[in-house]
């Protein structure tokens, strides 16, 4: 299955494999060249030139990206309290 989905937050997407004696799918029927361009849907990724704004489909569309900049993740973060010094001193109760 590793080869067929891609699990994310927001997502989940499926795609056939080329191999024609995978027993999960049935063979594609697309175009060779059509299917060869399909990948799977990218994660939020910041732009390069202006990391408060989120780099265009186009420039990530086919490359390896992970949800480490996820919206959500990044409210999460942003808004977490840290826990009270108290909290992490280790004594006997």
């Amino acid at each position: 299955m590793k080869t067929h989905c891609h699990k994310r937050v927001y997502s989940f997407q499926i795609k056939k494999c080329q191999n024609v004696l995978c027993d999960i799918y049935t063979p594609i029927r697309l175009s060779q060249t059509i299917f060869d361009n399909l990948h799977f849907l990218p994660d939020p990724t910041p732009a390069l030139d202006s990391p408060e704004h989120y780099s265009s489909f186009q420039a990530v569309y086919g490359k390896q990206t992970s949800e480490e900049f996820r919206p959500s993740l990044q409210l999460n973060q942003a808004n977490a309290e840290p826990a009270p010094k108290s909290v992490l001193v280790s004594g006997k109760i």
